[in-house]
């Protein structure tokens, strides 16, 4: 089943915990098919990557001097039955309702999903991310065009929960028309 790994780098006592160098996920032929995931930390560097069932990944750890290192990883399976790469095939999220979706390694593709609002009213969206590599979250309307104040841009590790609604005016949130809009 398809998921996600989050492979953990740290230093070892010699090193005092900590570590300088780059870790690149690659494919099956050891072609790298992520950027560099920079491991300059003093402590633990995890990397969380989308990865599909029944394919080989290797991660390249490439230190900057010589120095001692441990890896380790851990598997999550996520069982996404709503995520679609075309926007015409978006899955609705209804209100209140959670999704899941999983966004592969080295791919340069987006799951899209459709709201329908029956009425004028404030929306908020709530999105959790287990993210190394960055995330954008932004709404269109049936036009293509983009929503003030709906739209979240990360562009690094980004493990954790954001919330993100309609935009502010006067410090009230503001009402959007009735109709389908796109994540």
């Amino acid at each position: 089943q398809d998921g996600y790994v989050v492979f953990t780098v740290n230093g070892t006592e010699n090193t005092r915990g900590t570590v300088d160098g780059h870790c690149f996920l690659c494919n099956a032929k050891k072609n790298r098919i992520t950027s560099d995931d920079d491991t300059s930390l003093d402590t633990d560097s995890s990397f969380t990557y989308g990865v599909k069932k029944n394919k080989v990944y290797y991660l390249q750890v490439k230190m900057y001097a010589k120095e001692e290192y441990q890896v380790s990883y851990k598997f999550t399976k996520v069982n996404e039955k709503t995520g679609n790469h075309k926007k015409s095939k978006a899955a609705t999220i209804k209100k209140s309702k959670t999704v899941k979706g999983l966004l592969m390694a080295g791919e340069k593709k987006a799951d899209w999903y459709k709201i329908k609002l029956t009425q004028k009213q404030v929306l908020r969206l709530t999105v959790t991310t287990k993210s190394y590599r960055g995330i954008r979250v932004e709404v269109f309307d049936k036009y293509g065009e983009k929503v003030y104040g709906l739209d979240f841009y990360h562009p690094g590790s980004f493990n954790g929960t954001k919330t993100i609604h309609s935009a502010k005016w006067n410090g009230k949130a503001m009402k959007i028309k009735p109709g389908t809009y796109y994540v």
